[in-house]
């Protein structure tokens, strides 16, 4: 079974860093899909029971970014 994260990303600026964080997500176990627009600040995350919304917010904060 999958859960839908939706989460508010703090310090993108462009594109680029909604495709980086796209990336990092893909790489990590557990995730489904991610879905990052920059020009909301917004990240959708379908991730199997297993991730954590604390796992995500590691993984936000590891590549730069913040939460709101």
């Amino acid at each position: 079974m999958t859960t839908e994260h939706v989460i508010e990303v703090v310090g993108m600026t462009c594109g680029g860093c909604s495709a980086r964080l796209e990336r990092v997500f893909m790489g990590k176990s557990g995730i489904v899909s991610a879905e990052v627009d920059h020009e909301h600040g917004r990240a959708i995350i379908h991730a199997d029971d297993k991730v954590t919304v604390r796992d995500i917010m590691e993984i936000v904060q590891s590549t730069g970014f913040d939460l709101k």
